[in-house]
């Protein structure tokens, strides 16, 4: 569950990315442990996380490929 929180935060400077990224993995070993209990909440939390980390690296490729941030 908090994966999938934390995951939908991520446009806050990646940190809610980040954090759903390592809960999504934590989420995946407890789930085994629980008999799957919560385990497609964790896959969520890391494909929205994951979507999250592209659309940062798409948007930094594409801002420095136009010069927004030539030094």
């Amino acid at each position: 569950m908090a994966s999938f929180v934390c995951s939908l935060f991520g446009f806050l400077c990646c940190i809610g990315a980040i954090a759903g990224t390592i809960l999504g993995f934590m989420g995946l070993s407890r789930a085994k442990e629980l008999n799957g209990a919560g385990r497609g909440l964790a896959i969520a939390g890391l494909v929205i996380s994951s979507v999250w980390f592209l659309l940062v690296i798409a948007w930094a490729v594409i801002a420095f490929s136009l010069g927004v941030y030539s030094y």
